[in-house]
């Protein structure tokens, strides 16, 4: 159970617990706030206390955080589908809601993009739109709980990768 101001995942997004209330057909519920106004102009959302399926958890902790970048090199990648990786993409990201998901979006992403430059061929729109989404929510993830902005998250996660391996 999450308590009224606490930031939770919600999907992959960042929110902030506003309320909790009863709803005729669904019961008890959180109301959540999106905390990127950017993207959600002041929407919120009415989500099931009872978390079904298992689209709202807590945010990672810093010991977290720092525990993702030392087993990064053991966070697989996707299976390479080829033609059809938007399809492979959409479905992590639609069925595990951790943020160690992303990492192996991350790097197939990344790793298909180098193996298209090695070719001399421009990287395709599903590997950048899917490598853009995934840098995002993980960052805004870690931003949130390490106090910095996105940009500054992602630099302190790279560094410290590098420093890992």
């Amino acid at each position: 159970m999450f308590a009224l101001n606490d930031v939770v995942i919600f999907k992959r997004e960042v929110c902030i617990v506003k309320d909790k209330i009863r709803h005729e057909k669904a019961g008890e519920c959180y109301v959540l706030i999106p905390l990127d106004t950017s993207k959600h102009s002041q929407c919120s959302m009415l989500v099931p206390t009872t978390n079904k399926m298992n689209h709202l958890r807590a945010l990672i902790t810093k010991e977290e955080i720092d525990e993702l970048i030392s087993k990064f090199s053991e966070i697989g990648l996707l299976q390479d589908k080829g033609s059809n990786m938007k399809g492979r993409y959409q479905a992590v990201m639609l069925e595990d809601n951790l943020p160690s998901s992303l990492i192996s979006i991350i790097k197939t992403a990344n790793l298909r993009i180098d193996n298209r430059k090695k070719l001399n061929k421009k990287p395709t729109n599903v590997d950048e739109e899917f490598l853009k989404m995934a840098e995002y929510y993980l960052y805004h993830e870690c931003a949130i709980v390490l106090h910095c902005d996105i940009s500054n998250a992602k630099k302190y996660f790279t560094e410290q990768v590098k420093l890992c391996s």
